[in-house]
């Protein structure tokens, strides 16, 4: 193989090696960006799907608490809690953080209102499935029975009670008793349980999917990783290949061996034109035109020599003539 051969073909390989290599980094960047946002979708969905959880375990809260108190200010927030949640009322800020508990103790929002928006409008920004969504709608439909008792038991307080028909008309003395019996009863413990089953399996869902997302893109990213490692462990070994290739056709034949280069130079500078260029598979373009040198230095010698040869003979004859002509 010619040094220009060599030249085009390294050129070709490294230019190849390095594109890949740049191709699999650009690849290995955006699997990146796409890790990082299927972690906080993520993230952001599990936010979602624990307020829903939280937000039923506060109105248990609210409603026991408003039946042993009687204080309108939790019987307001447990109807509070239901409008943020159906997006009738602003959605406060930074929601999945402690809200109530420090509502409950002062009176003060512990952070500013948002913007109004059902948490189911969320959940579908965030890309849950139909089949997460049937879980929920499963959930709501069994919490009917729940909210029957909450709401038997907190008119109960007022005194007020079902008149038969679905209607709290019916005006008494308030009932504590039976407000705290209902809250705290087996029954509705069994009701809290039918709305948390589905939620939980809602959870189960959630977090296959979503850890199934990100599973896919860290795979991803560790398959880029391979490539790249493997594009450059090409790349040292054609390093390797080219200083080893470099060192036979070119720097060896310039060394001081024998039939190399320099010693071939050293040889004519000295005057000695019989040296023969031998094939020795590493030859380069400047051993034959060391030859060429070799084989015009010898002819320029050879005719400087006939040369010298015919003015001698002609010296030697003028000098012959010239005695002559003095004898004469």
């Amino acid at each position: 193989m010619t040094i220009k051969r060599l030249l085009i073909l390294s050129s070709i390989i490294m230019l190849t090696l390095l594109m890949s290599f740049g191709v699999v980094a650009y690849l290995m960047l955006i699997n990146q960006k796409d890790l990082v946002k299927s972690s906080e979708i993520r993230y952001q969905s599990y936010l979602l799907a624990d307020e829903l959880r939280q937000s039923s375990d506060d109105l248990t809260r609210l409603a026991r608490t408003y039946v042993i108190s009687n204080d309108a200010r939790y019987e307001q927030q447990y109807w509070d809690v239901l409008a943020i949640r159906n997006g009738e009322k602003p959605r406060p800020q930074n929601y999945e953080r402690i809200y109530w508990d420090f509502l409950a103790a002062d009176g003060n929002k512990p952070t500013p209102d948002g913007q109004s928006i059902s948490l189911q409008n969320l959940m579908k920004q965030m890309g849950f499935s139909d089949q997460e969504f049937a879980k929920l709608k499963e959930a709501q439909a069994n919490s009917d029975g729940l909210v029957k008792i909450e709401t038997i038991a907190m008119n109960a307080v007022k005194g007020q009670f079902d008149d038969g028909q679905g209607k709290f008309t019916k005006k008494g003395d308030p009932d504590f008793e039976l407000a705290s019996k209902l809250m705290h009863s087996q029954e509705y413990h069994v009701e809290k349980a039918k709305i948390m089953k589905p939620i939980n399996e809602f959870f189960a869902q959630l977090d296959h999917r979503t850890q199934s997302k990100v599973n896919y893109y860290e795979g991803l990213g560790n398959a880029y990783f391979t490539m790249a490692f493997l594009l450059m462990a090409g790349l040292m070994a054609f390093v390797v290949w080219f200083y080893w290739i470099f060192n036979l056709k070119v720097r060896l034949p310039l060394g001081g061996e024998p039939t190399t280069m320099v010693a071939i130079t050293n040889q004519i500078a000295s005057g000695d034109l019989s040296m023969k260029l031998m094939n020795t598979g590493k030859e380069i373009g400047m051993y034959a035109a060391l030859g060429t040198m070799s084989e015009k230095l010898k002819e320029m010698v050879g005719k400087v020599n006939e040369s010298t040869s015919q003015v001698n003979s002609a010296a030697c004859e003028i000098a012959q003539g010239s005695a002559d002509l003095s004898q004469r």
